[in-house]
């Protein structure tokens, strides 16, 4: 019986974590009528998707402006068959789906979410906080205005980077402070005086 209980409890709590993460973003493919359906409620901060070819080229773009619930349907009848990217970013992750085309047969994956690095100014300092779940190589690194690197590190061992960087003693100057992950690249900049 209270293995029962705990097996219920936790089925709920697998189905509200589901049931949230979905109110981020619904994608869902409708093979009949060859659409992809967006559908999104109030986003907390501006949100953009875009649908790329398979050379990465954006075929649509769209800008969702905070608190704008969203919804669209789009004909992909057009398309030739293939694969495409929808991805869906806003300031702290990126989530791409793939969707592959083959006649009259539409198909998504499971979305593939990246984390982004949050850069946080305050005076002469840099703050950058990352979320590294698939523990991936994270390289940091500090460029001054002339591309010297002043700073490098690389680090995959934590599911949490955090990484500050003091330019109270800096020399009058502007400097880059660049996260890079598997497959993209942030900067910041900061301008010492």
């Amino acid at each position: 019986m209270r293995n029962t209980f705990k097996t219920i409890a936790l089925l709920a709590v697998l189905f509200t974590t589901v049931m949230v993460s979905a109110k981020d973003l619904n994608i869902t493919a409708d093979s009949t009528e060859q659409s992809l359906v967006f559908e999104m409620e109030a986003a907390k901060q501006s949100t953009t998707i875009r649908i790329m070819d398979s050379r990465l080229q954006e075929i649509y773009g769209d800008v969702i402006a905070a608190g704008t619930p969203y919804f669209k349907k789009f004909d992909v009848s057009n398309l030739i068959s293939g694969n495409y990217t929808v991805s869906i970013e806003d300031s702290l992750k990126r989530i791409n789906y793939s969707v592959t085309i083959d006649g009259d047969t539409l198909e998504i994956s499971k979305p593939k979410r990246t984390n982004k690095p949050v850069f946080r100014k305050k005076g002469d300092r840099i703050y950058v906080n990352l979320l590294n779940l698939d523990l991936e190589d994270i390289a940091i690194a500090v460029y001054d205005s002339e591309g010297r690197r002043l700073f490098s590190e690389t680090n995959n061992a934590d599911q949490i980077v955090q990484k500050a960087f003091n330019f109270e003693d800096a020399k009058n100057d502007s400097y880059t402070v660049m996260v890079r992950d598997a497959s993209h690249t942030y900067y910041e900049e900061i301008v010492v005086k």
